[in-house]
């Protein structure tokens, strides 16, 4: 076999072996979004959450809906925690139910009980991270059990 046949022949197989690579990895598709659920006290939680950030600020929305399924009404929902950081989300409390903010004076019922919330960040957002989200949740006795929402992946946004 002449050299020109043998580069043309190599070349011709790593043709194959990267249209092959692309066909592959578009089989996998990262979620948008997040949905969980959780055992609690008298029955389950479900959460489900979505990340945009904007590609040139890194700046984003975080939204989350909790679902309450149990025999107890959830008092507080606080984020506790995200990793990798985003400033001025952990602390908030943006998850309402009937127009206000969920609280011992307005808890998410329970049976079906559904609050959603969205916390912005003015910078940190980073496409190419993998996000994991801690939440707070306390019912009327004071019990206080936490529930991780986990790979989030983020969405471009403006």
């Amino acid at each position: 076999m002449s050299l020109r046949s043998r580069r043309t022949l190599i070349l011709v197989s790593i043709s194959v072996i990267i249209a092959l690579g692309v066909v592959l990895l578009s089989l996998f598709e990262f979620p948008l979004s997040v949905t969980t659920s959780a055992n609690i006290p008298g029955g389950s939680l479900s959460l489900g959450a979505s990340l945009g950030v904007n590609p040139q600020t890194g700046a984003g929305i975080l939204n989350i809906t909790v679902i309450n399924n149990s025999d107890y009404p959830f008092t507080s929902i606080v984020i506790t925690q995200v990793s990798p950081s985003l400033p001025g989300i952990v602390g908030a409390t943006p998850f309402t139910y009937n127009g206000a903010l969920v609280s011992s004076s307005n808890p998410l019922p329970n049976s079906a009980g559904s609050a959603a919330g969205s916390q912005a960040f003015a910078s940190g957002g980073n496409l190419a991270a993998t996000y994991n989200v801690t939440l707070s949740i306390t019912l009327p006795n004071g019990q206080v059990f936490q529930q991780v929402i986990q790979r989030l992946y983020p969405t471009p946004s403006s």
